[in-house]
């Protein structure tokens, strides 16, 4: 069984964003236009096992099936007794995973076509933009309207997928890029309960109820990313933001400090300035 953390340097405890920088980082460095043309097969070879890490890493309910796959059905004693109904499940399992693994090859090649110059913007505006299902917004640019096609796409992935927690967090994305905060709160909720332990999600939520004023739901949000990211300093400069707006000087003093603790006096500067 491939290890898909190691292809991408990452401990399995990594956050989506940590992920998200992984890929984007080795994936530049191994696109095969950076490199001479005796090695650019060595390249290659690199280049689609980073795509196919990422294609299941950087989908939460796709890294969620593999985590359970890993768990479950990986103990080679306990695959000589398994019953026939969980030998069916390993089965399905070991289908999808070949279906995104043909699919992450199809990415890869496609991709090795286009130069390094090409390929690097559209890794870099794009996970920056919205971070997950960068496969399918890599496709849609070819000079329409990018969201309209994001949408489409989202859209078109639940209707096959109900579950498919990409879709509901590319939804979530566009909402708020629009300022409709209450749908946005639904679709990053519903991306929740398809992927509970997505620390991500619970901060994008968490932004999005602060921008409705909802400040009990944001700080449990706020509170609930630290206790599976507790090292992110970007989640305490929220937080103090949302009581200096409740006009809690102690809570936001406690913020400050855990900011300074980490050498963020930028976060701290920014803080008091006033700027989201």
């Amino acid at each position: 069984m491939k290890n898909y953390y190691k292809y991408l340097n990452v401990k399995p405890s990594a956050g989506s964003q940590e992920i998200r920088a992984a890929f984007r980082k080795l994936s530049l460095q191994w696109h095969p236009d950076r490199h001479k043309k005796e090695m650019r097969k060595a390249a290659h070879q690199k280049f689609v096992v980073i795509m196919e890490a990422y294609e299941i890493l950087g989908n939460p309910g796709r890294r969620q099936e593999y985590h359970q796959y890993v768990k479950n059905y990986l103990n080679k004693k306990r695959q000589a007794s398994l019953k026939k109904g969980e030998a069916r499940k390993e089965k399905t399992f070991q289908n999808k995973m070949d279906a995104w693994r043909k699919k992450a090859e199809h990415h890869a090649k496609s991709f090795s076509r286009q130069s390094y110059d090409h390929f690097a913007p559209k890794v870099n505006s794009i996970i920056n933009m919205i971070g997950q299902g960068v496969f399918r917004m890599l496709d849609s640019l070819s000079g329409v309207d990018i969201y309209n096609r994001i949408l489409d796409g989202c859209l078109e992935d639940i209707k096959s997928n109900p579950r498919d927690v990409d879709a509901y967090y590319g939804l979530g994305f566009l909402c708020s890029e629009k300022q409709q905060y209450r749908e946005a709160a639904r679709f990053y909720k519903k991306a929740l309960s398809l992927a509970p332990y997505d620390a991500d999600i619970y901060y994008n939520l968490g932004v999005i109820r602060k921008k409705l004023k909802e400040y009990n739901k944001a700080e449990k949000c706020f509170r609930k990313y630290i206790s599976l990211k507790p090292h992110e300093a970007e989640v305490y400069y929220q937080l103090g933001a949302l009581k200096n707006e409740q006009g809690e000087e102690k809570e936001v003093s406690a913020c400050v400090n855990q900011l300074k603790k980490m050498h963020r006096k930028d976060l701290v500067s920014r803080l008091f300035s006033g700027v989201n």
